[in-house]
């Protein structure tokens, strides 16, 4: 097993977001009552509207662009949200290059997500 990865330095984009709170209404916080599989990597609240939250991550917003900086992803490129006739769920496709960080082997690995909005976050 290789060295352990190094921790995304997220501070510059937190910044951002705590910045925003003076430009965004905030509300009251969201809960979703739902399951979320997989890994936690940071349970935070955010002082922002879910609406502006939902842009900010999820949009060409200037803080998806400098996480994707901070985290040297290349190529980003987004489809729009489409429905999907079979599901009835929106969803949309995600393609980048994100830069691996083992001693051997590619510097670089090519992605594509498909991502779908959960059911408790659409209204």
């Amino acid at each position: 097993m290789g060295p352990p990865s190094r921790p995304l330095n997220l501070s510059r984009s937190f910044v951002i977001l705590n910045n925003l709170k003076t430009h965004f209404l905030v509300g009251e916080t969201a809960q979703c009552p739902g399951q979320h599989d997989g890994r936690c990597y940071i349970n935070l609240v955010l002082p922002v509207h879910i609406d502006q939250l939902f842009t900010l991550l999820f949009t060409r917003s200037k803080f998806f662009i400098e996480f994707h900086e901070l985290r040297r992803t290349a190529d980003v490129k987004m489809t729009n949200w489409v429905l999907n006739e079979e599901t009835g769920e929106k969803m949309r496709t995600v393609t980048m290059v994100v830069a691996v960080t083992q001693a051997l082997g590619p510097k670089t690995s090519n992605v594509q997500e498909t991502q779908v909005p959960r059911h408790c976050f659409i209204q």
